[in-house]
């Protein structure tokens, strides 16, 4: 499964640091790609994407996020793509019950 989270700005490079910082998510998480409209300037990225394995990142992830969320103000937009593609959003606006709903999310395929 792949995880796409997008968050706003500066945002996005302090997230991918902390998530770097967990062993268990080394070499799972860039930049992502991102389509750019005709005529209109990309930014080097705008969501990070985490490649998820086995052995309980679901958990890992929605920890880490959780815990990088209750120092920021900002809200997280979190896309999981399934192996057949099918996708699912879920956008979360403040840290109260952010575990709960990150972890229900990430391991429902």
């Amino acid at each position: 499964m792949q995880i796409a989270i997008a968050v706003a700005g500066e945002d996005l490079f302090a997230l991918r640091a902390w998530l770097e910082l967990d062993p268990a998510l080394t070499g799972a998480v860039r930049l992502g790609d991102t389509e750019i409209e005709p005529g209109a300037m990309g930014d080097l990225g705008e969501v990070l994407v985490v490649v998820m394995g086995a052995g309980g990142m679901a958990t890992v992830l929605a920890n880490n996020l959780t815990s990088w969320l209750a120092t920021r103000k900002s809200e997280v937009t979190i896309t999981r793509t399934a192996a057949d593609g099918a996708t699912a959003t879920v956008t979360i606006k403040d840290v109260k019950n952010a575990e709960k709903i990150v972890t229900a999310f990430l391991a429902d395929d």
